[in-house]
């Protein structure tokens, strides 16, 4: 099957919400992720001149098989352009034919042509980035908000 890479419109934005959507069930089964808020956050963010950019991946029929959605920013303290990509997801169906490697080259492509000097991307998955020779440079922790403000609060009955 043949697969395009384009940039994503806001036309695409309800397809690839769902897509965002089962990316998110897909880490957290029981995780009830807004889809209408999302693509009106990435429709908001796309409209800005241009800092915001998804890519996507489409077959021959015109289903979108996968994305990605970046930001280009500046680095205050190295005065350069970074790239950052908030996340890559590709459907199950689609995956182990090289697809979200296609969509990481693009990505690649794209920043070299606008002058970026360094990508980064957090991920759940560094081994599959390692294999293609990115390196995992550091560590980011986190927690869910929602499994956080529960423990808080537990915290908070457990004092007094």
């Amino acid at each position: 099957m043949r697969f395009s890479i384009r940039l994503g419109t806001v036309r695409d934005l309800f397809v690839i919400g769902e897509m965002w959507k089962d990316m998110i069930t897909e880490k957290d089964p029981s995780a009830n992720p807004n889809v209408d808020w999302w693509c009106d956050i990435a429709a908001e963010n796309m409209a800005r001149n241009g800092q915001y950019v998804m890519v996507v991946a489409e077959n021959g029929d015109g289903t979108i098989a996968g994305f990605a959605d970046m930001k280009f920013e500046l680095d205050p303290i190295a005065s350069r352009i970074m790239l950052a990509v908030n996340q890559m997801y590709v459907r199950p169906e689609y995956r182990n034919r090289g697809l979200g490697w296609d969509i990481v080259n693009t990505i690649m492509t794209m920043a070299l042509s606008k002058g970026v000097s360094g990508v980064v991307a957090m991920t759940n998955i560094p081994d599959t980035w390692k294999k293609h020779g990115l390196k995992v440079m550091g560590t980011v922790i986190g927690m869910n908000v929602t499994d956080w403000v529960k423990r808080v609060k537990g915290s908070r009955r457990n004092q007094g």
